[in-house]
């Protein structure tokens, strides 16, 4: 299993060195880059779910968060090749269901084994979820006014995954895990940007916007594949 590690490792790494160098010389195959990458949390996410058996709740965790990464990278990919919106949209709103069912299974999960968060634990979630959301909706909406239904589900799911995460952040605060929690609500915002980023390039045609797109899901993968790296 350690070779399968430094192998996704190894790929997820020359894919990132491959698609830069591709995006600096304006090559548009570097924008494969960003569904390998993807591919490649997939892959991880799924080989620590075995590692940590499927039987307990953070192996349970990891096999639906691979599904989604999986799920993730077809989107990215048919987005690349199909110019129909029901095509894209239906993938990307697969994926972010299922990170959505993801976290909240752990959260629910982490209940059910005893932690709890008081009343002063949820007016802090709540009042960084309140500051997280306005900044994102006010850019949302302030550069994309005409922000279509497609387009805002996607925010809006991403909101929503980032209340889950932020909730699960406060249980384990303190911790080890604690820690990758916070990364991974990084990588959370990353794939909103990503997402405002494919609405303002669909209705700007602006190239900028486009590479945000794509970057903002490339990161989001590399903080989530590095984690799911981490096997313990």
């Amino acid at each position: 299993m350690k070779v399968l590690r430094a192998l996704i490792g190894v790929v997820m790494g020359l894919s990132c060195v491959v698609s830069l160098v591709l995006l600096g010389l304006a090559n548009p195959l570097w924008k494969w880059g960003a569904g390998i990458i993807t591919l490649c949390f997939g892959v991880a996410a799924l080989s620590k779910a075995f590692y940590l058996r499927l039987d307990t709740l953070r192996g349970k965790f990891h096999m639906i968060l691979g599904a989604g990464a999986i799920i993730l990278c077809a989107a990215i990919t048919v987005g690349l090749a199909s110019t129909i919106p029901w095509h894209i949209f239906g993938l990307h709103y697969l994926a972010r269901f299922i990170f959505v069912l993801a976290v909240f299974m752990m959260f629910i999960g982490l209940m059910k084994q005893g932690y709890t968060l008081s009343a002063g634990n949820w007016v802090q979630v709540l009042v960084v979820f309140a500051l997280v959301a306005a900044i994102g909706l006010w850019l949302f909406h302030g550069l994309y006014v005409g922000a279509t239904v497609l387009m805002s589900i996607l925010v809006y799911l991403s909101l929503f995954i980032m209340l889950e995460t932020l909730a699960v952040i406060r249980v384990y605060m303190g911790s080890d895990l604690g820690w990758r929690w916070t990364a991974g609500a990084l990588s959370v915002i990353c794939i909103t940007v990503g997402d405002m980023g494919m609405a303002y390039s669909a209705t700007s045609g602006i190239a900028a916007w486009e590479i945000v797109q794509y970057l903002g899901w490339s990161v989001l993968s590399v903080i989530m594949c590095i984690i799911s790296l981490m096997w313990d």
